[in-house]
């Protein structure tokens, strides 16, 4: 269990857990919003994907059908990719702007959620066995 100096400690460290939870908050509604856009073949292909990459949209401008049906599948794959990689990289900018440069990689957000859940929770014990204890010593004056 944490131990702390001073009641200054104990209160900066619970000012920093709320700031880093609600920065968590309003990212989560941001990444939820991002969609990574992609085109191939002079913009006749176009993609787009959610934050996780998952495809939302593709759309064929009528010109796109004068490719043969391989070359079609790999144009398609082309700006599925690049709408791919803009959508990591804006969830990147984002994760970075919120969380700091230490992040790394783009981080899964249902487990940067749990993550943030479960240091939530410790400190929740924490406090409360803290505030037991400061009874129990106001108790037995």
């Amino acid at each position: 269990m944490a131990t702390f100096e001073t009641p200054f400690d104990l209160d900066r460290m619970l000012s920093e857990s709320e700031q880093a939870l609600r920065r968590l908050n309003e990212a989560t509604a941001e990444l939820e919003s991002v969609v990574g856009e992609g085109q191939a073949a002079d913009g006749t292909i176009r993609a787009s994907v959610d934050q996780g990459g998952r495809l939302r949209e593709i759309t064929l401008d009528p010109r796109a059908m004068r490719n043969d049906s391989q070359t079609l599948g790999e144009l398609v794959t082309a700006a599925v990719q690049v709408a791919q990689d803009d959508a990591a990289q804006q969830v990147q900018a984002l994760l970075t702007s919120t969380l700091g440069d230490d992040i790394g990689n783009p981080l899964d957000l249902s487990t940067m959620q749990a993550q943030f859940q479960a240091a939530e929770d410790a400190f929740s014990r924490a406090l409360a066995g803290h505030s037991d204890n400061l009874d129990r010593l106001g108790r037995d004056r």
